[in-house]
């Protein structure tokens, strides 16, 4: 299925040159829960671990479990483990991750063929933010195109899901993108929580996920305004209760401390200073992109 849309790709101005891609699935030790994107002079690679199939499908299936997220969604997921539910969460947050390796592929992310790009880094602290802010590049950008590929097809999926109620073609819109952010969220939330203080946090691989999900809720906000206006507003009053339950149903009993505490520091003098670097440098990057591709 991703061969094939990534092989019908089409071309776009600001997109590197990059060889023919091809997606694959990678065994790896248990503990090797990681996606990655690297290259050679043949092929411009996408690949899972197992282990991090099995990974997300477990968080999938704890997703759909959550009585506080089916409350939103307004759906009643059957008894079964790999239930309805679980299976679009899956198939969307599995559409996301391969968009974001292939982002670090088209926003020439990967110069040369030494390079691995990797979504899980041992070591948290070895990078910097010109890292955090590829990241956040690949994750917008994938949020884009995923929520313009799944809006585009969501009838061949969500009629799957047993409703509460009605089931108008509104209710289907907010179903969808409140699947979207928490398939995502949940994805987050299993890497590890860095203990996010002033100094440490800029020299992460990767945002904290509270800014990681902010910064890629502006994206979901833009692809509102320009495809489903009226789903702006729902989406910016539902945000924090899906952060919530999501942390809850991934992290266990406790996991929306975690989430309360990153956006403490958010709001702290240390963190506003931080977010707004990083919207600036994420500006830069938006505008170096396009002007390098000219």
């Amino acid at each position: 299925m991703f061969n094939e849309t990534l092989r019908n790709q089409k071309k776009v101005a600001i997109h590197a040159e990059c060889p023919p891609f091809h997606f694959d699935f990678i065994d790896a030790d248990d503990n090797d829960e990681n996606a990655i994107a690297t290259r050679n002079d043949f092929y411009s690679f996408i690949g899972v671990t197992v282990p991090l199939i099995f990974r997300i499908s477990d968080a999938c299936v704890n997703l759909s479990r959550a009585a506080g997220l089916t409350a939103v969604l307004r759906v009643q997921p059957s008894e079964q483990d790999y239930n309805e539910l679980q299976t679009t969460l899956f198939y969307v947050l599995l559409s996301f991750i391969v968009g974001h390796e292939w982002t670090h592929h088209v926003h020439g992310h990967l110069s040369t063929g030494a390079v691995v790009l990797r979504e899980l880094v041992t070591d948290d602290l070895a990078e910097s933010m010109d890292y955090q802010v590829k990241e956040l590049a690949a994750d917008g950008y994938s949020a884009y195109h995923t929520l313009r590929n799944l809006a585009d097809n969501w009838t061949t999926f969500l009629p799957f899901l047993k409703f509460h109620g009605s089931t108008t073609p509104e209710v289907l819109d907010e179903t969808f993108l409140a699947c979207f952010i928490v398939a995502i969220a949940g994805y987050m939330f299993l890497w590890p929580v860095p203990d996010v203080n002033a100094t440490d946090i800029y020299k992460l691989s990767h945002p904290p996920q509270a800014a990681r999900l902010n910064f890629l809720m502006h994206e979901v906000i833009g692809w509102c305004r320009q495809n489903r206006p009226r789903m702006e507003e729902w989406i910016e009053r539902q945000f924090e209760t899906l952060m919530q339950v999501t942390a809850e149903a991934v992290l266990g009993r406790g996991g929306s401390v975690v989430w309360a505490k990153q956006t403490r520091f958010f709001r702290s003098p240390d963190g506003t200073a931080y977010v707004a670097e990083l919207g600036r440098r994420i500006d830069e990057y938006r505008k170096a992109l396009g002007a390098n591709r000219r």
